[in-house]
């Protein structure tokens, strides 16, 4: 079941980035905080922390939200008041989406980049990875952290990163993805992967619909989400 799945972090608080070992919870996975406040997922090379966070480690905080909302049975009102598990999750989750936020809001263009680093203490897109691909992990996370708090704020980010997708990236036959987010008015590369219809409109469709329409209110409890976005009912 979703509330057995246990998810192994390790925090790391902020400056410097480069102090790889504190005594902290094993309910916590390579988690970096930068002195700037945001706490993202840094790579391991050996033991060595890298501040470094992909966009795809932006599955995490949806994974996150996923356990607490299984925690919860999906009910905004029993969301953790206390110091426990689902609270470390629920925390970790919060902080980890506002940080895939930032990674679109800190660009000119207003979309993210393939990566970001943090070796200079703060957010940047790293020169070796300026491009965007359409990628669907943000727009997961803000999904799924509207759906097991209801907070509005979820949503209204969610609105921010759309719009910059409509504005950047939409064409005359559909969306293409960048070459650099780095710059306005940013190149085409051409391409619109077929995730970008299957999950990134489907998180951003769903997020934004009504919570009271047909068909948009999945049952999150019934239905999981598979790599794709392909809703699968759950049975136990």
């Amino acid at each position: 079941m979703l509330s057995d799945i246990h998810v192994i972090l390790i925090l790391i608080p902020s400056t410097p980035v480069s102090s790889p070992r504190l005594h902290l919870p094993s309910s916590h996975s390579q988690l970096l905080q930068t002195a700037g406040g945001l706490t993202y997922v840094a790579e391991m090379h050996g033991r060595t922390p890298v501040g470094k966070m992909d966009h795809l480690a932006c599955f995490l905080p949806a994974l996150l939200a996923l356990g607490v909302g299984a925690m919860t049975d999906f009910d905004p009102t029993r969301l953790p008041t206390a110091d426990n598990t689902a609270m470390d999750h629920l925390r970790a989750a919060e902080r980890l989406t506002e940080t895939c936020m930032a990674m679109y809001t800190s660009q000119p263009t207003g979309i993210a980049p393939e990566f970001v680093e943090f070796n200079s203490g703060s957010l940047r897109a790293a020169a070796s990875a300026p491009w965007n691909k359409l990628r669907p992990e943000a727009a997961e996370a803000l999904f799924l952290m509207y759906r097991v708090t209801r907070d509005p704020k979820w949503r209204e980010m969610g609105w921010t990163m759309f719009d910059a997708f409509n504005r950047n990236c939409r064409t005359k036959a559909g969306f293409s993805g960048l070459n650099d987010v780095r710059f306005t008015p940013a190149s085409f590369n051409d391409e619109m992967p077929s995730y970008f219809l299957a999950e990134t409109l489907k998180y951003f469709w769903l997020l934004f619909g009504d919570p009271a329409g047909p068909g948009v209110q999945i049952p999150l409890d019934q239905w999981v989400f598979n790599t794709e976005a392909h809703p699968l009912r759950v049975s136990f």
